[in-house]
């Protein structure tokens, strides 16, 4: 369990059954960070959490949280069952919740009841490529609102299965692409 409340960031759960917990992830503007959390392990929860203000890696970073199956050294590594809920994205450079699948696949991946707003990139980005799939099982209850590109950004090979009961503002008419 990682539960460190006010930190500037709490690193990376690579253990199936983390739990990443209450905590406060932000930017100073002095420093810069791939993501508030990386999540490179099966069975792990993500919630209670707020992560703002996350200032990006020259091209890269700056996520609120990224779902990671490509791995270190370029070693994919399948994921399944993430839960990540609860939570609190806001003014990150880059996206509220990063996913990438371009090594190996993501399963059955829960978002539910996070308010994802104001952030320079989406608020999610789904990205699969090389026969890889992210398969979203519930996208629910979420609140989307004025994240700079789209709200929510999908590739091929992303599935989102079931979507209930999510609230989405852009006053610029890029809600979903």
């Amino acid at each position: 369990t990682i539960s460190n409340p006010k930190s500037k960031h709490f690193g990376k759960p690579a253990n199936s059954g983390a739990i990443v917990r209450y905590n406060i992830s932000y930017g100073t503007g002095t420093g810069k960070v791939l993501a508030g959390a990386v999540i490179a392990a099966s069975d792990v929860q993500v919630y209670g959490n707020e992560f703002y203000n996350l200032v990006a890696i020259g091209a890269d970073g700056g996520h609120g949280i990224q779902i990671n199956a490509d791995g270190a050294n370029s070693v994919g590594h399948n994921l399944a069952n993430i839960l990540v809920y609860n939570n609190l994205f806001h003014g990150n450079a880059q996206q509220g919740i990063s996913i990438f699948a371009n090594l190996a696949d993501v399963t059955n991946l829960k978002i539910l009841n996070n308010t994802i707003v104001s952030n320079t990139g989406q608020g999610i980005r789904a990205s699969a490529s090389g026969g890889h799939t992210i398969t979203i099982a519930s996208l629910a209850n979420n609140l989307f609102a004025t994240n700079t590109t789209y709200e929510i950004q999908t590739s091929t090979g992303v599935t989102i299965t079931a979507s209930d009961y999510n609230l989405l503002y852009e006053p610029a008419d890029s809600l979903i692409v």
